[in-house]
């Protein structure tokens, strides 16, 4: 009665106590009405039960007990509750003169009733014409629910609904003999969603990870853009750092230092560089994120920041690969441009800035053409499965639209930046 409290409104009256008297019932103002009584009114109801017979071969054991109730209060129920299963607790018309009335009273003070009942016959259970139902409710805590767990959890949903069915097996072969069944006194084990008799929830988790995985491939290729886009730049960076740096090493070398004073100095100064990085990157990264979260999510996805708020550490582990492989690259770079660098003087260097510069290996591939070729077939591409979406399933066009809608913009940019600095000299002259 206490959890029932919060899905009710009580609109007369108080909620049932234990006044070790009456079974204190809670009825809709229909209800009463129905059955003509008030807050205060007390009611008599005959109650049919039956019960096992000492004598194995004796008939079992029928009796009418009276439970004496008295209406408490007055409720109303919220429709479509499913703590309540669908009832409403309004009286239903069973013919043109009979009503079905539904009463809802604590379990305690139904159970202690009959607990008095099988006392009485000295029987350890008692039975009714019709069943009574044990409900036990159970809410997934979503919150807590990530995507890489949904396998594992349709999993266990699965072995779940397969132990409940053996069990029902077993259960169903125990049919009641006269209306008496032997312990555990039931007749059918059954797991259902919301609505009764049905079982949905792994058929919708299903679904759920089908769009997930759909989704997770535009994902990956952006994150495969952006982690080459951020190698790309990381390289460019280290680059330029030994390029500004190159007269500096030319005097050096010019002045006596070996290549390799230079080549370890440079390292070493690479390495501290990139740690900083591998410690100041996720960080930031984490910050830049949530920021853009807030800012850009809708109210009803605002719970994905909990992911970073309430797991930092984990989410700082998560990304801690990608640092390291952006500092190792960046190291990397450092260490392949210091061993051209270090091995010129002064007179290489001014031989270096006057000779004249090799064409780079796009433009001698042409990859400039070749990328606006990629991004012409990929639209072309797209718009045949999109105007297929009459005759084609929906996923379908989804895992090949997506992944061209994300590509074909790409190769179209690196394509138009290539060819312009194939032509930028031509302007120039």
């Amino acid at each position: 009665m206490q959890q029932a409290t919060s899905h009710l409104t009580l609109l007369q009256g108080q909620m049932p106590g234990n006044n070790g008297g009456d079974v204190e019932t809670l009825l809709t103002p229909d209800t009463a009405r129905n059955l003509g009584v008030t807050v205060g009114s007390h009611l008599a109801l005959n109650l049919n039960i039956y019960a096992a017979n000492s004598n194995p071969n004796g008939s079992p054991i029928n009796q009418t007990i009276t439970l004496h109730l008295l209406v408490s209060g007055l409720i109303k129920v919220t429709p479509g509750d499913i703590v309540w299963h669908g009832n409403d607790f309004q009286p239903v018309a069973q013919g043109a003169q009979e009503y079905s009335d539904t009463l809802l009273v604590s379990n305690e003070a139904l159970l202690a009733a009959l607990d008095q009942a099988a006392s009485a016959l000295h029987t350890d259970a008692v039975f009714t014409s019709q069943p009574f139902t044990l409900t036990w409710n159970y809410h997934l805590n979503v919150a807590t629910l990530t995507t890489d767990q949904l396998h594992v959890f349709m999993g266990a949903l699965g072995r779940l609904q397969g132990d409940v069915a053996h069990m029902s097996g077993n259960i169903q072969n125990n049919q009641p003999v006269t209306g008496i069944t032997s312990f555990p006194y039931l007749l059918q084990v059954a797991i259902s969603d919301s609505v009764a008799g049905t079982f949905d929830l792994p058929d919708i988790l299903t679904r759920y990870a089908s769009r997930v995985d759909v989704i997770a491939i535009p994902i990956f290729i952006l994150s495969v853009l952006i982690i080459g886009l951020m190698l790309y730049f990381v390289s460019l960076i280290a680059h330029l750092l030994v390029d500004r740096q190159a007269d500096a090493i030319a005097v050096l070398r010019s002045r006596g230092a070996s290549s390799r004073q230079i080549f370890n100095a440079m390292v070493m100064q690479s390495v501290v560089l990139g740690l900083i990085a591998l410690v100041i990157g996720p960080l930031l990264a984490l910050i830049a994120a949530a920021l853009l979260a807030s800012h850009n999510l809708a109210p009803t996805g605002q719970d994905a920041l909990t992911y970073f708020t309430g797991h930092l550490w984990d989410a700082l582990v998560s990304v801690g690969w990608y640092a390291l492989a952006t500092a190792a690259a960046a190291i990397l770079a450092l260490i392949i441009a210091l061993r051209y660098a270090v091995g010129m003087n002064i007179h290489a260097l001014r031989q270096e800035s006057t000779r004249a510069a090799h064409r780079p290996i796009w433009q001698r591939l042409r990859l400039d053409v070749v990328a606006i070729v990629i991004a012409f077939a990929g639209y072309f591409i797209s718009l045949y499965v999109n105007s297929t979406q009459n005759v084609s399933a929906t996923r379908s066009i989804v895992l090949f639209s997506s992944p061209l809608t994300l590509i074909t913009p790409l190769f179209l940019v690196i394509g138009c930046i290539l060819l312009l600095l194939r032509l930028y000299p031509c302007f120039c002259s």
